[in-house]
């Protein structure tokens, strides 16, 4: 029973792979999304990196995304008269922008780090 609750209570996203040319669209758990809150404004317009798992191997993988519909219930999203709209953009082009966003915040990371010695070394002496 506290299975079905959680089942139900989880959020899932529309979301596309860019390597898949035919753009299907799959059906995921938000928490298989890297780096993705729920807050963001412009989510439907940047990709984000999601987690995939082949079918051979077995391993897991993250691969470039779009998200196409907002986190909802499982039941709204796999109403079957949805369309999505789909941005125009390459795989590669996704690739550059997501290892761009990636170096942005480890830039942000680091700086909070140095702030954070600094003020440490500070109070220290």
């Amino acid at each position: 029973m506290d299975e079905n609750r959680a089942v139900q209570n989880a959020a899932y996203a529309a979301i596309h792979f860019y390597s898949d040319q035919k753009g299907h669209i799959q059906i995921i758990d938000t928490s298989d999304i890297k780096d993705f809150g729920a807050e963001d404004t412009d989510m439907l317009k940047k990709p984000y990196f999601v987690k995939r798992t082949n079918c051979i191997s077995g391993e897991e993988q993250f691969c470039p995304a779009q998200i196409h519909a907002v986190p909802g219930c499982i039941s709204d999203l796999e109403e079957p008269k949805t369309r999505y709209k789909f941005h125009k953009i390459r795989y590669s082009d996704a690739l550059y922008e997501l290892e761009a966003n990636r170096k942005k915040i480890k830039r942000r990371r680091i700086f909070c780090r140095v702030q954070i010695v600094v003020q440490n070394h500070v109070v220290k002496q």
